[in-house]
């Protein structure tokens, strides 16, 4: 098996898939490792045509624990876009230096240099990405999600003991996978295969990243631990009749964990706000408008006084991004238990990143959503507890107390 301080992981996962599964459907590459010049190899990379995906493949990347999905990039080389494999290349090393990629080092304990390996691959046809991971709590339950743009998706969930699928946009109507995708069937068996490798039991499930027409395998990483609850939880915070439209990933105790909540906000502008505040100078008079638009209590006064300091005379923005506000509730809260809700401004910033000490991760937003994109998805590793889907109606500093076993969660006020 390759190294992977040489190598990286991304890169030792691929060609141990390659040399373990015969005629494993994995598109052409070649590996270039940490300490070595690409240039040496350019003939051999160019031999890959005329679009050449440059991903990267460090040997922090794609751990257990700590996973970096997102923060390094895959740079496309192609004549097409004018996009050069030198400068593909160089986008994704300087990735290392990412002001956010350093913080999440920082907050994992990385303390030494990131060091970048590269897979060149030749691109795949299709532009979609899929993916597809096991529940950590439910193993007969498969999530397969298809990202087409950066906000477009449609996910589905899979029952494997009754080989059906369900779309996650809240409906119950039962789909086959052939009707999804004629290489459905083709990619989970392809799955299976390689969660049963040796190198992969390590007590976790895994993610898969692939593409189809045809079946082409990219990535294989951990997602979460295995765990089951030695107790039930009954859910009283989600809507009656939606099949999949919640999940829960992480387990308390029987007698729940009590929190404070924190309210995450981006504001996105109503044009009565815009109005409102259009040629407004006045401090404490935009402030009062800001305060009664969100609805913010007294411990949230710092997001009014954050917009304040973005709005510039007779300029009207569609969306405010309050993150300074919420690393100041960070500092204030960062020592105390706490559950995050968030809404729109995770698609917006790293909510691990801006706030890692929370326990709990309460996404109002997630439930047809690709909760699979890069971000979530290294969220959800993060966090000890996240509820995606369910409902809070909580402002900064109110107390509740949540249970989870896993399966179901219950959220209650106190």
């Amino acid at each position: 098996m390759l190294d992977v301080t040489k190598y990286g992981a991304k890169a030792v996962n691929l060609d141990y898939i390659k040399q373990s599964i015969p005629n494993a459907p994995i598109l052409p590459y070649v590996l270039v490792g940490v300490d070595e010049s690409w240039k040496a190899r350019e003939k051999e990379i160019l031999s890959l045509g005329e679009n050449i995906l440059v991903r990267s493949s460090s040997p922090f990347e794609d751990g257990a624990e700590v996973s970096f999905a997102g923060l390094f990039d895959s740079v496309l080389a192609s004549k097409s876009i004018h996009s050069t494999l030198e400068g593909a290349v160089e986008r994704v090393k300087d990735s290392v230096n990412d002001s956010n990629t350093n913080r999440y080092a920082a907050i994992h304990g990385i303390t030494e240099p990131l060091t970048m390996a590269l897979v060149f691959q030749k691109r795949h046809p299709d532009n979609a990405s899929w993916s597809m991971v096991r529940h950590p709590h439910l193993h007969n339950v498969m999530f397969i999600s298809r990202q087409y743009k950066e906000d477009a998706s449609s996910s589905w969930v899979y029952e494997q003991d009754k080989g059906i699928a369900y779309p996650q946009e809240a409906t119950e109507e039962e789909i086959k996978l052939k009707d999804i995708s004629q290489d459905l069937e083709r990619a989970l068996d392809f799955y299976y295969s390689v969660e049963s490798l040796p190198r992969y039991q390590m007590g976790y499930t895994y993610q898969m990243e692939f593409g189809v027409s045809p079946f082409s395998f990219f990535q294989f990483r951990p997602f979460r631990k295995k765990e089951e609850a030695n107790w039930e939880c009954s859910s009283t915070n989600i809507s009656k009749g939606e099949k999949y439209q919640h999940f829960t990933f992480g387990i308390t105790p029987k007698e729940g964990i009590e929190l404070k909540t924190i309210r995450m906000i981006d504001f996105f502008s109503s044009p009565s706000l815009d109005q409102g505040l259009k040629g407004k100078k006045d401090r404490e008079e935009v402030l009062k408008i800001v305060r009664e638009a969100m609805g913010l209590n007294t411990e949230e006064e710092i997001y009014a006084q954050t917009l304040f300091s973005q709005l510039k005379p007779g300029v009207v923005s569609s969306a405010y991004h309050l993150h300074e506000a919420v690393e100041e509730l960070h500092q204030r809260y960062s020592n105390e238990s706490t559950a995050v809700l968030s809404g729109s401004l995770h698609h917006h910033a790293q909510i691990d990143i801006l706030f890692p000490s929370s326990k709990v991760w309460i996404p109002s937003y997630v439930g047809s959503s690709n909760f699979m994109a890069h971000n979530c998805f290294r969220a959800i590793q993060h966090y000890p507890i996240s509820l995606m889907g369910y409902l809070c109606r909580n402002k900064t500093g109110d107390k509740v107390r949540v249970f989870s076993d896993g399966i179901n969660a219950r959220i209650e006020y106190l």
